[in-house]
């Protein structure tokens, strides 16, 4: 077989591009039709290699003097024209996943570490707080507080008096330890939540009335502790942020907000009101004082004397000169009585002024009560459904015309539904996270009530 000189500098081609022998290349261009391109493209696909095909015997290029050291093309025409066995073809995958998913999702912000903090030191942080930033290190003189050596620290927040944890462990624990729930809800962009970090939270005597009466809670609207607060106090948000506030940790509810920058002094007049008056569960106090009776009526114990022998008054004569069954019975019928006749008012150890004290007036009837209520209506048949929770623990659902009726017809519906209340008492009701409403006369369309569920309290 001769090779025209077309096909002899499509050869020199691929050998230089395949890096193979002259007979790989002669051989590889015939299996593609003589097309150059073809033959490039099938021997750059996965699996491929220059090796030489099963069908031709690998031997020494022959020579020929006349082309200068170069091929003689006559003798290829002396080997086997049987076609070579076409090379096998294979997909496979490099990467088995995505890599922007395995990096997984991004860490979550806080108050103390957000990507957009305008006065964060990348470059401190970067190094450690050992390199210092390139910052020179300044030594605290003893009595005066340490000046801040950049903006980062200027504007630091102050997690040392924060409280750590979720907003549920925070009430949890404002109720444990009776006190008012601070919070602080900053934007990393607005200056007036720098300010409130670098003057209002660093005031020392601040900070001791915070200490005292006050868990104190920071949080950025949009890290997860933040916006789960938003959802239910600050469903505005960003707008109103800065956003400083006091919560009861037992019931949940906002009794104080305040928005923007609020400097020290002013802040501290406007706490102190909540401070001489700590937070406490009535319910709680409620049931202990109904447990402190039953324990003060209780009979005293037997304590035996020094020697071992029963004090004289408890000593009781046996005919048989034993104890027995009888001597105790007739000791415990004693005390009973004695006990009787003390809590008795006109008993013997009476005192004659409280002998002679008048008696009580009775209370108002049950009539007069319900009068007062005034009279139970019917519940609209186009208002809106509300659930109550009442102070024994119970449910009611009932339908309002938020429209017209008031927090007066709740209670009044709240009364001729069977779970009576005191006319001459305060009541409210109030959502676990959301306003409350104690006015008794205001709509409650005014008052910002909907569809939901609300705990009734005494004010």
């Amino acid at each position: 077989m001769s090779l025209s000189a077309e096909q002899q500098d499509k050869v020199q081609s691929f050998m230089a591009i395949a890096a193979c022998d002259l007979e790989f290349a002669a051989s590889f261009l015939e299996a593609n039709g003589w097309s150059l391109e073809a033959a490039v493209t099938n021997f750059m696909e996965p699996g491929s290699a220059p090796q030489a095909p099963p069908s031709m015997p690998s031997m020494p290029a022959p020579i020929d003097p006349a082309l200068g050291g170069g091929m003689d093309f006559d003798a290829l025409a002396a080997m086997d024209e049987e076609p070579r066995a076409p090379i096998a073809q294979f997909r496979d995958t490099l990467i088995d996943q995505d890599p922007a998913r395995a990096r997984g999702p991004p860490p979550a912000t806080s108050a103390a570490n957000h990507p957009l903090e305008a006065f964060r030191n990348f470059r401190r942080e970067g190094a450690g707080d050992e390199a210092g930033g390139g910052e020179a290190s300044e030594k605290e003189v003893f009595g005066l507080p340490k000046r801040p050596r950049s903006l980062a620290e200027m504007y630091a927040a102050p997690t040392e008096i924060c409280f750590s944890g979720t907003f549920d462990e925070l009430r949890a624990a404002g109720r444990k330890q009776q006190k008012w729930l601070l919070i602080n809800i900053q934007s990393p962009t607005e200056f007036a939540s720098q300010q409130l970090n670098a003057d209002t939270w660093r005031d020392e005597t601040l900070r001791t009335v915070m200490n005292a009466s006050f868990l104190f809670w920071q949080q950025y609207y949009d890290s997860p502790d933040g916006g789960q607060y938003c959802r239910f106090y600050l469903p505005n948000a960003p707008a109103g942020v800065p956003h400083i506030a006091v919560v009861d940790p037992i019931t949940g509810a906002s009794v104080k907000t305040w928005t923007g920058f609020k400097d020290a002094e002013r802040l501290m007049d406007k706490l102190m009101e909540y401070a001489d008056e700590p937070p406490c569960d009535m319910l709680a106090m409620a049931a202990s004082a109904i447990d402190a009776p039953a324990q003060q009526l209780s009979p005293p114990r037997r304590a035996p004397a020094a020697d071992g022998s029963m004090p004289a008054h408890f000593a009781q004569p046996d005919a048989g000169g034993g104890g027995g069954g009888a001597g105790d019975t007739a000791e415990e019928a004693v005390l009973a009585a004695a006990i009787a006749a003390s809590l008795e008012p006109n008993g013997p150890g009476a005192s004659s002024a409280g002998a002679a004290a008048p008696p009580e007036p009775a209370g108002p009837s049950d009539a007069e009560i319900d009068a007062l209520w005034g009279a139970a209506e019917e519940p609209p048949a186009d208002g809106v459904t509300l659930k109550i929770r009442l102070l024994d623990g119970k449910e009611m659902v009932r339908k309002f015309a938020l429209q017209t009726q008031t927090l007066r017809d709740v209670l009044a519906a709240i009364h001729f539904s069977g779970h009576r209340l005191d006319p001459n008492k305060a009541y409210k009701i109030a959502e676990r996270f959301g306003p409350q409403v104690t006015e008794m006369g205001a709509t409650l369309q005014a008052a910002g009530v909907q569809r939901g569920v609300y705990n009734l309290s005494e004010c």
